[in-house]
């Protein structure tokens, strides 16, 4: 799709052309007949001229002459002649030379206007007059070449074409700029939304002009709602986690006394288990689900250095050492409660099984987010890891222990859009954790 500013330049270019087409055709044409008003007002004027120098000789044998007549008359082929008939007999400019006018018949007091051949290829404009003087009637021809006026015709034309497109040039540049100033308001919304999924900002600046001023206010809105219902996600889910605690808590005390038969108490236990992971793994996809308003940013330096203290206090009594390996700079856009949760569950699952180290290697861009857990344990059979890793399995048909933390980094994966592999550890023997997250296009899917 054309942006806004080739359709608009586009648009005025056309209009421009046109209007401007028009106009130097209507000023071509006014030129034309001015200069052409000017012409036959001129040849007026040398015919009222010639009719004044005209003597007419009355003795016999004579004939009509004339007295001094304007010079350029007397040049070959100046442009400008006259004939003047009277009783027959012709007088003729020495500017025509050997070359004759074709003059119509004029009656006495008729006045015609017309174009013909002239000496050469020129072309003239004549102006034959039917005059009396006394009883003696006679026509006065006189003619002007068309070629100069022609030519200064194409030469205003010529500038004004060029004269055209420079104005044509001027007015789309500053229709640009003027277009860029009065759209900079939505340039500056544009990087807004980019910092509202970066999670820089949470809401839209809403100094903006009328006419973009109720998107903004609609997208605010919408906004607040998202993180309204967010809210209202996570609070449920927690005030679900603590109703079920107590029950849970219950039921487990239920089955430490010894009259249960033990057939039965291995039975409860394992589907105790089985809700356990399902509610938690429930909770996750809720909260995942209860929408994308903007939070904090993960911070990989800070918060996998915060996490991996976290962890090693907890698990201090194990004897294991965990290897941090944190690379690249800054914030990587993704929900940090997120990504903590990503982290938690796979640190949590190797301090689970590992004997004695653990390593955790995270890269981070402005786009891309690569982690990699892995430990020294027993690891997971070969035939094992495909059903561990794939999408949409079920919680009680992976194997026990590995199967929730990695069911949740799953959810939080494929929320993001990510991938997952699952497989045995090179280096140290045990389970190795990756994980991908890319930022498709402008942001977050």
């Amino acid at each position: 799709m054309r942006s806004i500013h080739s359709r608009l330049a586009l648009g005025l270019g056309v209009s421009l052309v046109v209007v401007f087409l028009l106009a130097g055709l209507g000023s071509s044409l006014a030129l034309r007949h001015g200069i052409r008003d000017y012409m036959i007002t001129r040849l007026d004027h040398d015919a009222e001229n010639l009719l004044t120098a005209i003597r007419l000789q009355r003795r016999r044998g004579g004939g009509p002459a004339l007295q001094a007549t304007d010079p350029v008359f007397e040049r070959a082929y100046s442009g400008h002649y006259f004939t003047i008939t009277i009783n027959g007999t012709e007088l003729r400019s020495r500017s025509l030379w050997e070359h004759e006018l074709a003059v119509p018949d004029i009656a006495v007091g008729e006045t015609r206007t017309l174009e013909m051949a002239g000496p050469g290829d020129s072309r003239l404009l004549m102006r034959a007059h039917g005059f009396q003087r006394g009883d003696t009637p006679m026509v006065i021809a006189v003619a002007e070449d068309l070629g100069p006026v022609r030519t200064t015709i194409l030469r205003w034309q010529g500038g004004f074409a060029i004269a055209t497109l420079l104005a044509i040039i001027l007015v789309l540049v500053l229709q640009r700029r003027l277009l860029r100033r009065a759209l900079a308001p939505l340039e500056r919304t544009r990087e807004e939304v980019r910092e509202l999924e970066l999670g820089t900002r949470h809401r839209l600046t809403p100094d903006a002009p009328a006419e973009i001023l109720p998107l903004i206010q609609a997208l605010n809105r919408l906004l607040e709602a998202l993180e309204e219902r967010l809210k209202r996600s996570r609070k449920a889910a927690g005030d679900m986690a603590h109703g079920l605690k107590t029950p849970l808590s219950m039921l487990r005390s239920l089955l430490a006394r010894p009259a249960m038969e033990p057939p039965l108490r291995a039975e409860m236990a394992h589907q105790l288990e089985l809700i356990q992971g399902r509610m938690e793994r429930e909770l996750r996809r809720a909260r995942l689900m209860g929408g994308t308003a903007p939070g904090a940013l993960f911070q990989p330096a800070s918060d996998v250095a915060d996490m991996a203290a976290t962890l090693e206090q907890i698990h201090r009594d194990a004897g294991l050492s965990l290897e941090t390996r944190v690379t690249g700079n800054g914030a990587f856009p993704a929900d940090r409660e997120d990504m903590l949760e990503l982290l938690g569950n796979l640190l949590d699952n190797a301090f689970k099984w590992a004997a004695r180290r653990i390593v955790l290697t995270v890269h981070s861009t402005s786009r891309t987010l690569a982690i990699s857990v892995e430990d020294d344990g027993p690891g997971v059979p070969e035939q094992h890891l495909e059903a561990l890793a794939r999408r949409g399995r079920r919680l009680d048909e992976s194997r026990e222990g590995h199967g929730l933390g990695l069911a949740i980094v799953r959810d939080v994966v494929d929320f993001y859009g990510g991938n997952m592999e699952v497989g045995p550890s090179p280096a140290l023997g045990g389970l190795r954790v990756r994980v991908r997250l890319s930022l498709p296009g402008e942001g977050i899917s």
